[in-house]
């Protein structure tokens, strides 16, 4: 069970697309799964940064956090962390059981997106979050 308000919207369409300026994230839904597409940065109250989206698979419980920024990764990990860790915790408000997966995209405009720093921080968001990190450039497509 979720507790989103207003700020969720379920769907079941083949794609489900969120985009801001130059990056985009397409979740592609061929078997027509019902998702919950949850606008969190302009509609949550939750304290601290907050990424944009967060996309829940509603049969399986998996969770998408979704992040479009411009270049500034390291803010866009900031926000996904935070979000995670508010929003990923039953009996928050916001979901009464654990999701039985995490995954986190931070979709970039411009932005290098490998090196040392990234790959500790890959680690770091499974050790700490039990999240899978995606860094992108411009755009990501996954299917659901």
């Amino acid at each position: 069970m979720y507790f989103f308000g207003k700020c969720g919207r379920q769907s079941k369409d083949p794609k489900i697309v969120v985009s801001e300026k130059k990056s985009k994230f397409t979740a592609v839904n061929k078997n027509k799964r019902t998702v919950l597409k949850v606008e969190v940065d302009d509609c949550l109250k939750i304290s601290g940064k907050r990424c944009d989206w967060l996309l829940i698979v509603v049969d399986n419980a998996e969770a998408h956090f979704i992040e479009l920024k411009g270049g500034k990764v390291r803010h866009a990990l900031e926000q996904l962390e935070n979000t995670i860790k508010i929003i990923a915790v039953p009996g928050n408000g916001y979901i009464e059981k654990e999701f039985t997966g995490k995954f986190a995209y931070a979709i970039l405009s411009h932005c290098p997106i490998s090196g040392t720093e990234i790959q500790n921080r890959k680690k770091q968001f499974r050790r700490d979050l039990d999240t899978k990190l995606v860094i992108k450039n411009r755009e990501c497509s996954i299917p659901l």
